[in-house]
């Protein structure tokens, strides 16, 4: 493989994980209008056909999405931003931390009551309510200017090059 094939085996999965990161933002967004949900099945689109032209195979997750995430959103009130796999990374994180903390416990049988209680303890309602009132003291102070600039500035660099990507994609 030369050089020119590498640079473009490179940048076509580059574009093709841009797209689906497009199509994922779509997927988060509360209450998608009309143009929310085309726009998102564009970025579906792209990533496929993209993936197709690369002769990768597409996977039931990605035909899912070419096929049925779209209608899924415009059935469910609201849109889909809470059915994605965020969740299940996140408990993976979870589940690490809890590993880590109990590693030095001598059964499985013993870490995961240990595991049990502490999460049936963290589920009370007063243990909620304390941890929103401590949540709520550290965010009196708010985040700083500078780095709210910076957030947006990211989110914005971040939505145009989907958009660009999307659009280089049409184009081709």
């Amino acid at each position: 493989m030369g050089d020119d094939e590498i640079d473009t085996l490179c940048s076509n999965s580059r574009d093709v994980l841009t797209l689906w990161d497009g199509a994922i933002a779509g997927l988060h967004v509360k209450f998608p209008a009309e143009d929310d949900y085309i726009k998102t099945q564009q970025f579906i689109d792209a990533a496929l056909k993209l993936t197709r032209e690369m002769e990768m195979t597409v996977t039931p997750k990605g035909h899912g999405g070419e096929k049925h995430l779209v209608t899924q959103m415009r059935a469910t009130k609201g849109g889909l931003f809470e059915f994605d796999e965020s969740w299940g990374e996140q408990y993976h994180q979870t589940g690490y931390n809890f590993d880590m903390k109990l590693r030095g416990q001598g059964s499985e049988a013993r870490k995961a009551k240990v595991r049990a209680a502490e999460e049936r303890r963290v589920g009370l309602a007063g243990t909620q309510q304390s941890l929103l009132r401590l949540e709520e003291k550290q965010n009196k102070k708010g985040k700083r200017d500078s780095t709210k600039e910076k957030e947006q500035e990211k989110k914005q660099s971040s939505k145009k090059r989907r958009e660009d990507t999307l659009e280089h994609q049409k184009n081709n």
